[in-house]
């Protein structure tokens, strides 16, 4: 079992229904030997992003993406074996279930902010987390106390976010809703243009807006100026809210 140094990633912060029904999935496709993009081809890059590294973290894929056999057992179990494996998979992978730190049971809400927060999390990623971790701890039958809820979203401009009004289904995946800027953050898409997700570990995913009808030559030619302006563009000007100079 990983101790709590030896994790290299961070607590799952992919919505907790696309989680569950990728697992329960399983049952019907049958588990590969590697969960790798190509298996959750379905999802979002976002979603898959987020959930291969909360694989990982749960202990139910191991460090090269191969099926364990936590996952084996979470994928057989039923109804009535279910949340007792999944309880101690939660154990096994929160040290603040284990370590008498806190009092689940009594604990306030910035109580268990802080630990995910000790794991590095930070941001919108705390919310997500916290999110996983509250629904999945139901699911598990691990008690949690009434004033543990997760925090809300607050934008820049202090305003509360906005929840999206209905799930999104993709393929035998459904994701649950997600929390939204009214204004703010990078749209789903523009008309004209492809978008190209560009993962980033513990935080909202970035994304590279190109147009759709593009040549060979001029894709070609957009990778090699995507490249170097991002190798060159000064982050001191960009904390600054100035475009950077190459």
């Amino acid at each position: 079992m990983a101790t709590e140094v030896d994790k290299k990633e961070s607590p799952p912060y992919v919505t907790y229904a696309t989680f569950l029904t990728f697992v329960k999935s399983l049952r019907e496709t049958g588990i590969p030997s590697r969960i790798d993009k190509s298996v959750l081809s379905k999802l979002s890059g976002s979603s898959q992003s987020a959930l291969m590294p909360s694989l990982r973290w749960l202990g139910l894929t191991d460090a090269a993406d191969v099926p364990t056999p936590k996952l084996e057992g979470l994928v057989d179990a039923n109804d009535a074996q279910f949340p007792v494996l999944f309880k101690q998979v939660l154990i096994d992978s929160y040290g603040f279930t284990r370590d008498n730190s806190i009092d689940l049971a009594k604990a306030t809400g910035s109580q268990v902010e802080q630990k995910f927060r000790d794991y590095g999390v930070s941001g919108s990623t705390v919310t997500k987390a916290m999110a996983f971790f509250i629904l999945a701890a139901k699911d598990a039958n691990l008690t949690l106390g009434p004033h543990v809820k997760a925090p809300k979203v607050v934008s820049s401009n202090g305003t509360k976010k906005k929840a999206k009004k209905a799930a999104q289904g993709v393929g035998n995946v459904v994701e649950e809703p997600e929390e939204e800027d009214d204004d703010e953050g990078i749209p789903d898409k523009m008309q004209g243009f492809v978008k190209i997700p560009v993962p980033l570990h513990g935080m909202p995913d970035g994304a590279v807006f190109l147009p759709d009808n593009m040549t060979a030559a001029q894709w070609a030619y957009a990778l090699k100026i995507t490249k170097f302006l991002i190798e060159n563009y000064r982050l001191d000007e960009a904390a600054q809210g100035g475009g950077g100079q190459p």
